[in-house]
C-alpha cells in the first residue's frame, strides 16, 4: 500500500431494500471478487465515499442494509474503513403535508427562509432526513471523531460535512454537500439548490474568520454531492461554479444519481480545468426512471497522490460467459495501466 497516496472506493445509489433482497447476494459475490482483484494491485482502500441514495424511501430499516454492506467490505478487505457520505433524494422522507415545504422549491424568493435557516438556525430541514441523519451521526461522524479524524458536521443542513484524512505527509480534505433538500418531487432537473453558505457551514469555524481557511493546509480536496451540477437551477449553477467549486479548490467532484458512469474534465476560456466523476448504481432495482431504462451497475476506485495526480478506476458490470462480472469501464479513456485507470488531474 503506497504511503504517498490516499485511495478510496466510490459507491453510489445503493437503494438499500429490505434485508431479504435476494439480488444483493448475487451482486455481493461479484463485488467481493472484484474488490479482491483490484486490491491485489492497488492495496486496500483508505476510505469509502458514498454519494447518496443509500435507501429507497429513507426509512430506518433500509440503513441496516447499508450497515451490513459496510461490514462486509471491512471483512473482505481485512480493514476497518472510515466512511464519508452525503444524502440523496431517496434518503429524503417526503412529507405527508408537502405544502409545508412548497417554499423550498423557490428558495431564493423567500427571504424569511434564509433568515430562519441561516440567521436563526431553525431546524427546518431535519424533518426531511430523520433516518439518514441518525444513521450518518452513528455511522459516519461518530466513528470519524472516535478515530481522531478532523470531522465537522454542519449545524444547518443535514448531511453537509467536512473531514481531513492524513496519511504520511499527505493531507486530503473531503467536503460533502446535500443537494437533495429541494428534491421534493420527480420534476427536479434544473431546479435544485446548493448554496455557498452550505459550504461555509460544512467547514469548521476558523479563528481568522475566513470560512475557507480550512483548505490552506491541504494537499488536495474532494467534493461529494448526490446530484451532478446539471440538476441545479441557474442561480445555484453560478454559485457552484464561482463560490463552491471554482478552479483549484477541489481536485475532483464526485456524484451519482443518474445511474450512469460519467467523467469530465472541464474548463472555461483560459481557466484551469475542473474534474468530475459520476458513479453508476451499485445495487438496487434493475430499472429506473421514465420508460424504465436499464440500470448500469458498478462502482469506482480512486487515488490522490502527493504530487497532485488524481486517478480513478471505473468498474462496470458486464455479461461474461453466461453470467456477469465487474470489469474496467471502457467508456472512459484509460491511462496506461493494466486496470484501466483514468487520469483526472
Amino acid at each position: 500500500m503506497p504511503h504517498d497516496a490516499i485511495t478510496w472506493l466510490h459507491l453510489s445509489d445503493l437503494h438499500g431494500g429490505p434485508p431479504d433482497d435476494a439480488g444483493w447476494a448475487v451482486l455481493d459475490q461479484e463485488l467481493r471478487a472484484d474488490l479482491l482483484h483490484m486490491a491485489e494491485s492497488l492495496g486496500p482502500p483508505d476510505l469509502v465515499l458514498l454519494t447518496g441514495d443509500l435507501a429507497r424511501t429513507g426509512e430506518a430499516p433500509e440503513y441496516d442494509q447499508v450497515d451490513r454492506l459496510l461490514e462486509r467490505l471491512d471483512r473482505w478487505l481485512g480493514c476497518s474503513l472510515p466512511v464519508v457520505a452525503v444524502p440523496g433524494n431517496h434518503d429524503l422522507v417526503r412529507p405527508r403535508s408537502p405544502w409545508r415545504y412548497v417554499a423550498l422549491r423557490d428558495y431564493e424568493a423567500h427571504p424569511t427562509l434564509h433568515r430562519d435557516l441561516w440567521d436563526e438556525g431553525q431546524p427546518l430541514l431535519e424533518p426531511l432526513f430523520p433516518h439518514y441523519g441518525a444513521w450518518a451521526a452513528r455511522r459516519v461522524i461518530e466513528p470519524l471523531l472516535q478515530r481522531g479524524y478532523e470531522a465537522h458536521a454542519s449545524p444547518r443542513v443535514p448531511g453537509d460535512l467536512s473531514v481531513v484524512f492524513d496519511k504520511g505527509q499527505l493531507r486530503l480534505g473531503v467536503v460533502g454537500l446535500n443537494t437533495a433538500w429541494t428534491h421534493l418531487d420527480d420534476d427536479a432537473e434544473g431546479r435544485l439548490h446548493v448554496l455557498a453558505r452550505q459550504l461555509y457551514a460544512a467547514l469548521p469555524p476558523d479563528p481568522s474568520g475566513d470560512p475557507l481557511a480550512w483548505f490552506d493546509d491541504l494537499d488536495g480536496a474532494l467534493l461529494l454531492t448526490h446530484h451532478p451540477r446539471g440538476y441545479l437551477d441557474a442561480r445555484a449553477k453560478r454559485a457552484y461554479k464561482k463560490a463552491i467549486h471554482p478552479p483549484r479548490r477541489f481536485v475532483l467532484a464526485l456524484c451519482g444519481h443518474q445511474h450512469e458512469p460519467w467523467g469530465e474534465i472541464a474548463s472555461g476560456l483560459g481557466g484551469r480545468p475542473r474534474a468530475f466523476c459520476q458513479a453508476p448504481s451499485l445495487y438496487g432495482m434493475p430499472y429506473h426512471g421514465p420508460g424504465q431504462k436499464d440500470r448500469t451497475w458498478g462502482y469506482a476506485w480512486g487515488r490522490f497522490t502527493k504530487g497532485g495526480q488524481v486517478r480513478v478506476w471505473p468498474r462496470r458490470r458486464i455479461e461474461h460467459d453466461g453470467g456477469f462480472r465487474l470489469e474496467p469501464d471502457l467508456g472512459y479513456q484509460p491511462a496506461k495501466d493494466a486496470l484501466g485507470g483514468v487520469v483526472m488531474a
